[in-house]
């Protein structure tokens, strides 16, 4: 569980693109969803966009 949870914040925390769509691709399910009060995203693409999408907007937030 332990690995689990630190390859999700590590998705999370990485800021380079093609490092963060590798770790999406190892950890999510290609039909997955992550949805929150907030966003709602359907499938790698749309929850690396998402991802980046935060990281525009909170510059340098850290999840841990």
């Amino acid at each position: 569980m332990t690995d689990l949870i630190e390859r999700y914040l590590a998705s999370w925390n990485e800021t380079d693109p093609a490092i963060r769509r590798n770790l999406i691709e190892d950890l999510w399910a290609e039909d997955a969803s992550y949805v929150d009060p907030m966003a709602e995203a359907h499938g790698r693409d749309a929850i690396d966009a998402t991802i980046a999408a935060v990281q525009r907007q909170f510059p340098g937030l850290v999840f841990s």
